[in-house]
């Protein structure tokens, strides 16, 4: 795992969220949660939105954690 995505999993686990809680959570399936986490695809803004409030995150913490990525992933 990545730097971000160890500290993805490090808040999701200290939130007490397993991936299928937030598969639920965000209403796609597991498979789509591990390819978010891994970084095959992007975080919407809606569900950094959901995710920050689920795993009680300032949204500056919350960028921290999933904007990188986000960034990473984006296409020009």
């Amino acid at each position: 795992m990545k730097a971000k995505e160890n500290e993805f999993h490090y808040k999701m686990v200290m939130s007490k969220y397993s991936v299928k809680d937030v598969a639920k959570l965000l209403g796609i399936s597991t498979n789509a949660v591990y390819n978010k986490i891994n970084g095959k695809t992007q975080w919407t803004l809606i569900e950094f939105f959901v995710l920050c409030d689920a795993f009680s995150l300032s949204y500056e913490e919350g960028k921290r954690v999933f904007l990188p990525q986000m960034l990473a992933n984006s296409h020009p």
